[in-house]
């Protein structure tokens, strides 16, 4: 239908659902829209892309943070043997990865995590969309 040129208008608390389908979003919260736009420009107020990289125990934090500063966009953040990068540029990952296999750094496993609609969810509103548990009195 929307090829058609015809609009459709769907409400749903399935934020997943809406970042797949929509070409455009307004988030509502208690009966007001807090924020509309593309679910990507949505997401992109949030934050960004981060790399996120779990390492063998024999890691050098100040060596990954060497190789990685002209990738990332601020500081990492490191929890236990996880690297978390915050990427400048997501076509970047490439790159990171080449420069961590040159330096011989030893890596279990890699994913790039992006922020979801659930996440733009709470970041405007401060809650999330699961209905608010009523107190028996």
């Amino acid at each position: 239908m929307t090829r058609d040129g015809t609009t459709v208008l769907l409400t749903t608390q399935y934020l997943d659902e809406a970042d797949r389908f929509a070409a455009r979003v307004a988030v509502i919260d208690q009966g007001r829209v807090v924020a509309d736009g593309t679910p990507a420009s949505l997401k992109s107020r949030v934050g960004r892309a981060t790399l996120a990289i779990q390492l063998d125990a024999t890691f050098i934090e100040a060596k990954l943070r060497d190789i990685t500063a002209p990738f990332g966009h601020g500081a990492p953040i490191v929890r236990g043997e996880e690297f978390l990068l915050p990427l400048r540029d997501l076509a970047g990952t490439a790159d990171i990865m080449a420069a961590l296999a040159a330096a011989g750094v030893s890596l279990n496993a890699v994913s790039v995590v992006t922020p979801s609609m659930d996440d733009v969810f709470f970041e405007l509103t401060g809650h999330t969309t699961a209905p608010a548990q009523e107190s028996a009195a």
